[in-house]
């Protein structure tokens, strides 16, 4: 028989995000009061997560009660010129309406 309290509790969604007149492409899963951030690396730039919430969300899946798990790509169009620095805005702003006051992050830099 299925557990339907893991389903449940593994509430996992695919999001795009509206940032500075672009999109950023997030996945969401787990339902704890407290947020975590995972920054992609190096696969971001071959592969974003759009659409790959359920792929993504069984790694973290012992993080699923603590947290709500936001993997978040870089957003869609880049403009030339656009620095690192300003990725971390971005994602800062992108993170406003969801992160916690604390937000745990997780930086990937060869990858999820």
């Amino acid at each position: 028989m299925p557990d339907h309290g893991k389903r449940a509790l593994a509430n996992i969604k695919n999001l795009t995000v509206p940032v500075q007149g672009r999109e950023m492409d997030c996945a969401c899963f787990g339902s704890g009061g407290r947020s975590m951030v995972v920054i992609p690396g190096l696969s971001d730039g071959l592969m974003t997560v759009k659409g790959r919430a359920w792929l993504l969300a069984g790694p973290y899946r012992r993080f699923w009660e603590e947290f709500t798990v936001y993997v978040c790509s870089r957003s869609n169009e880049l403009p030339e010129g656009f620095s690192i620095r300003d990725m971390a805005s971005e994602l800062a702003e992108a993170m406003g309406p969801w992160a916690s006051k604390e937000p745990a992050s997780w930086g990937c830099p060869k990858g999820v």
